[in-house]
């Protein structure tokens, strides 16, 4: 059983690095399967489950400020959990207690056992505080992470001013010096709640939570972190209680998800290039209607060198082909050899929409890196109406089902990927991609190209251009846009 549990883990620790399949419903979420910040947040969750032997976990974080899901990600836990349970519980009675008066500002400890005075409080209070917050038998942990933020935001006025000042005052404390201290991260002014609920009558066999609230980068976050059946460690005095556990799941997320960008775009592309043993390699991030360079760098590697890039080549005969009308939409497929296309459209055509594209003409299509991507954008633009509106739609959406799509930060972006040859040696490429993307209400093109990438150490497929120059291309928008 252990074995089968072991070996479940490692599977799903490979899968969550590339797939989040725990994700209920992706439109409704900022982070997505494909952003470093998601991917790491799982990794950690994948990390505590292995390290304290749980049975699974799962974390929540949701925006306070604007009520939208951030990010989510779970590993075999039940869809649903009990009603509430632990110290969760004991906060839901203080607020009932508080509005009913039963409980005074003063009489507020969540780390005492103190059921006689929860005893007191009418059960028509406590069901009408659970009505308002949407609270029922059974709850998805985002449905109880929503109660939890609608009773500290107080939308309903359930609480006075007072009230609430120590409710916060109380959960801010309990991490700063109680129960939950191992939530601390500097900078972040985390507050909230640990909860261990015994699930049978074995006092071992438990289910740890972590609920509370946090700053990071201007913005406030409520998350929940949950562990199922951690077992005592000898690195935790042999406790498995939420301080232990689950509290410090939620430290090491919310750190993630307070930490900056250390790594300037140029450093990321420096380690590209040694991680892969290549020459040289370059970006360009071009304002798309302007084509002025708004950011670049060229390590080892001249601006002014051409190539022939397969991906542009295909573009470009694609919309000439259309252009003339010897392509018609339903024939668009980059996956084709360029010469397949060029066989079907005369060079005088040619000639005529590459000074329309104030390219010079070359026979074999061989640009410099900022001549293809300037070239790209007039297209995708249709800046010198070169294609019909349906003609222009079709050639985008197959720009947008050939390449690698990414979403980074909510930015979505596109284009065409090509691994070319260089001197007719199949080991020596130029792998690049040429793109476009929309941050901050304006437009950008993208090009990324890494000179004769030799492949990571015993990984031979990774020289090419998925592998090697994709990742680095999320990585340059994500910095650039800077979330």
């Amino acid at each position: 059983m252990k074995l089968l549990k072991i070996l479940s883990l490692a599977f799903v620790v490979t899968f969550c690095a590339t797939k989040a399949f725990c994700v209920e419903n992706p439109i409704l979420w900022k982070f997505t399967e494909a952003t470093p910040k998601h991917i790491e947040n799982q990794k950690i969750l994948n990390e505590h489950v292995s390290n304290f032997e749980a049975n699974g976990g799962e974390y929540v974080i949701i925006n306070t400020t604007t009520g939208e899901y951030v990010d989510k990600g779970s590993l075999f836990m039940p869809i649903h959990l009990p009603l509430v349970f632990g110290n969760i519980s004991r906060l839901l009675n203080y607020a009932a207690g508080l509005h009913s008066g039963i409980i005074k500002e003063n009489e507020i400890a969540f780390n005492v056992k103190d059921t006689e005075i929860f005893d007191s409080i009418d059960i028509k209070v406590k069901d009408d505080l659970f009505e308002t917050l949407g609270i029922r038998k059974e709850n998805r942990p985002v449905e109880i992470l929503q109660a939890y933020v609608k009773l500290l935001k107080n939308e309903d006025n359930y609480l006075t001013k007072a009230q609430l000042a120590v409710l916060k005052k109380v959960l801010f404390d309990n991490v700063a010096t109680g129960k939950a201290k191992n939530a601390n991260v500097d900078g972040c002014n985390v507050s909230g709640i640990a909860s261990t609920q015994q699930k049978g009558s074995n006092p071992n066999i438990v289910m740890t939570t972590f609920i509370g609230e946090f700053e990071a980068k201007g913005q406030n976050y409520a998350i929940m972190t949950i562990l199922d059946e951690p077992m005592p460690k000898k690195s935790t005095y042999g406790f498995n209680s939420a301080g232990w556990n689950a509290v410090i799941l939620a430290r090491d997320i919310i750190a993630n998800m307070a930490q900056t960008k250390e790594e300037s775009n140029k450093d990321l592309l420096q380690k590209k290039i040694t991680n892969f043993s290549a020459i040289g390699g370059a970006y360009i991030i071009m304002d798309a209607k302007t084509k002025v360079s708004v950011e670049q760098e060229f390590i080892d590697y001249n601006e002014e060198t051409i190539f022939n890039t397969f991906g542009f080549t295909n573009l470009y005969l694609t919309t000439v082909g259309l252009n003339t009308g010897v392509i018609q939409e339903k024939d668009i497929n980059f996956s084709n050899m360029p010469l397949e296309f060029a066989s079907w459209t005369s060079l005088g055509d040619r000639q005529r929409v590459l000074d329309m594209l104030n390219l010079p003409f070359n026979y074999h299509f061989r640009y410099s890196l900022p001549n293809q991507l300037k070239a790209y954008l007039s297209i995708i633009r249709n800046e010198r109406k070169l294609l019909s509106d349906t003609q222009l739609e079709a050639l985008k959406q197959e720009l947008y089902h050939e390449t690698i799509i990414g979403n980074t930060q909510n930015i979505e972006y596109y284009g065409l990927r090509s691994g070319t040859i260089k001197r007719g040696e199949k080991e020596d490429i130029y792998a690049v991609f040429i793109g476009n993307f929309d941050a901050n209400g304006k437009e950008y093109g993208i090009a990324v190209v890494l000179d004769s990438p030799k492949g990571v150490k015993g990984e031979p497929a990774t020289r090419r251009t998925p592998a090697s120059v994709i990742p680095l291309v999320e990585d340059i928008i994500q910095n650039f846009v800077k979330d």
